[in-house]
């Protein structure tokens, strides 16, 4: 395997950014939350920064992948996972790639019109077959 670096850090904290403050009045951020610290946590594996200062004297960040895209694939393994398991999700970074495993099997909800053709099959005579993709 191809691994960038070993981490297995626990990072214990709220899901998202909490605060104190007034509503409609500037809150004081207490902690920035799971998915925020644990981007943090990966800069140096998914970013880089330039060696030269720029003419504003700040160095320039280039991040191998956007922002918004690891944390949304962060935040979709943890709204999808199985949570009937004990198991962690696990954020493998590889050298070409990054691997975001929830554990467990896709749950997947019942939509509001199959909910109510299951209720009412026998009353409209509706048929579902169990795999429409099975050669009879």
């Amino acid at each position: 395997m191809d691994y960038q670096a070993d981490d297995d850090t626990f990072i214990d904290a709220p899901l998202v950014p909490l605060g104190k403050g007034r509503i409609g009045e500037a809150r004081d951020i207490i902690d920035s939350g799971l998915i925020e610290k644990t981007i943090d946590r990966m800069m140096p594996f998914i970013s880089r920064e330039n060696d030269t200062i720029n003419e504003h004297f700040r160095k320039e960040r280039k991040n191998f992948y956007p922002h918004g895209a690891i944390r949304e694939a962060m935040l979709n393994g943890l709204a999808h996972r199985d949570w009937t398991r004990s198991l962690e999700i696990t954020i493998i970074n590889y050298s070409d790639r990054i691997e975001i495993n929830s554990p467990g099997k896709v749950f997947v909800p019942q939509t509001e019109f199959r909910s109510w053709a299951r209720r009412n099959i026998n009353r409209f005579n509706l048929q579902f077959p169990k795999n429409q993709h099975t050669i009879a």
